[in-house]
């Protein structure tokens, strides 16, 4: 009768553990399917800003005349965005009185001795 008891309390005890696993283990479930997208990975630069098609007039602008005809020598000078120094350009803002350009003065010291010539009484021979 011991034996038969034995048997008993073995089997169930393996009874009793299947079931204790059996409740212990957590019930997976199933996560819906994601659709994704698939890309290549690429270095991206991004817009240095909107661009848009304009007609910019100034508030004042001045027509320039030399006194003398000929070769312009220099431009004033201004430093521009990108902090390197470069000749004036159309829209660059500028002081009252600036020098903006200098004439090669060969070409203005012919006109003053031909004034001064004149002036003496002498002529002009071309």
């Amino acid at each position: 009768m011991t034996e038969r008891i034995l048997k008993i309390w073995a089997v169930g005890g393996t009874l009793f553990s299947l079931v204790l696993m059996l409740a212990c283990q957590s019930k997976q479930v199933q996560k819906p399917i994601v659709p994704v997208k698939v890309a290549t990975v690429e270095l991206h630069v991004p817009n240095s800003g909107a661009r848009y098609s304009a007609t910019i007039i100034p508030r004042t602008q001045v027509e320039l005349a030399f006194k003398v005809d000929g070769y312009v020598e220099t431009l004033q000078k201004v430093r521009g965005v990108d902090g390197q120094v470069r000749d004036i350009q159309e829209g660059d803002a500028i002081v009252a009185g600036a020098v903006l350009a200098r004439v090669r003065q060969s070409e203005y010291q012919v006109k003053v001795k031909e004034a001064e010539s004149l002036a003496s009484g002498g002529e002009i021979g071309y």
